[in-house]
């Protein structure tokens, strides 16, 4: 009885102090919405599809800066699949597990200046345990951060960063990043941005990939993993190669415990009867997805 009682009232004292930050988080929030960027392309690109770093709940009580970028692995706390701010149970099937630290991830690949690259020396590769894909430590002189591992980099090669877009189409190197522009029809990308200069949003799970169908004058057809096409602009960049699936992934469960320490919890053992929700559909193929000004026809383009 006191076991329960004393669990009830630090659960509540929890929850208490994150409800304090939750005025600080929506605030932070508006700022970081309403905040000006230093590239005057990014005041065109909708809301939607900036890379920004919104201030997560459970970052913002520790006082983390998502404005300054560090390698360092941050405290990721739990929330057993409850609401951080009234503690009412969201998701049935999430509680317990291994303890997580989170990575911040730089989706941007931009080089020095027009003809001259960025070139990064890859110091690690290692998985993820917040994502499914993957990821690498590169350094350039003092600076270290994380990136997307390709499939076929491994530790001590040295990927670049490009800026140019040349007449004649590059020969492509996984790991490297070029504008659309530059690549030739028919290359595998990975991490391409929706817009120039704002960091990669498509592709970025293990395995996937987007393939260069069609070259126009300013714009590039690409072919997306879920298979519908896309029209980008060609001074969007994308790296060369496959997102690289970690080994840790390809192993297969192998007993429900191992399920536990991921933080996922036992389904309900009644029969869930099928209906004709469940099973293949025959649809048409969805039009293709153009990425050229701030419309209304693209600002629900990743909604839901």
């Amino acid at each position: 009885m006191f076991q329960s009682s004393l669990k009830r009232g630090v659960a509540s004292c929890i929850f208490g102090k994150l409800a304090e930050y939750g005025g600080q988080f929506r605030l932070a929030f508006a700022a970081c919405k309403s905040s000006s960027t230093t590239d005057k392309r990014l005041d065109e690109i909708p809301t939607h599809a900036r890379r920004v770093k919104r201030p997560n709940i459970r970052f913002l009580a520790q006082g983390i800066d998502f404005n300054k970028y560090t390698h360092k692995p941050l405290l990721f706390p739990k929330t057993g699949g409850r609401n951080p701010v009234d503690g009412k149970i969201m998701n049935a099937r999430i509680g317990g597990g291994h303890k997580q630290r989170y990575r911040m991830i730089d989706f941007t690949r931009i080089g020095i200046g027009e003809n001259k690259p960025l070139e990064e020396k890859v110091i690690q590769r290692r998985y993820d345990p917040l994502r499914s894909a993957a990821i690498a430590l590169v350094a350039s002189g003092t600076h270290k951060r994380w990136i997307l591992a390709s499939a076929k980099v491994k530790v001590g090669d040295i990927v670049r960063s490009y800026n140019d877009i040349p007449t004649v189409p590059v020969n492509p190197v996984d790991g490297d990043s070029h504008p659309l522009g530059a690549l030739p029809i028919g290359t595998i990308v990975h991490n391409v941005e929706e817009y120039p200069d704002i960091g990669g949003g498509i592709a970025r799970a293990a395995g996937a990939s987007a393939t260069i169908k069609q070259k126009l004058a300013d714009s590039v057809i690409i072919k997306m993993p879920s298979g519908r096409e896309a029209k980008l602009d060609v001074r969007c960049k994308a790296t060369v190669g496959k997102v690289d699936v970690p080994v840790t992934h390809t192993k297969p469960i192998g007993s429900p415990n191992r399920n536990r320490w991921f933080g996922i919890r036992p389904k309900s053992g009644l029969w869930h009867k099928k209906t004709g929700y469940n099973g293949r559909k025959i649809k048409p193929p969805k039009p293709m997805v153009v990425y050229e000004k701030k419309t209304q026809s693209v600002m629900h383009m990743f909604d839901g």
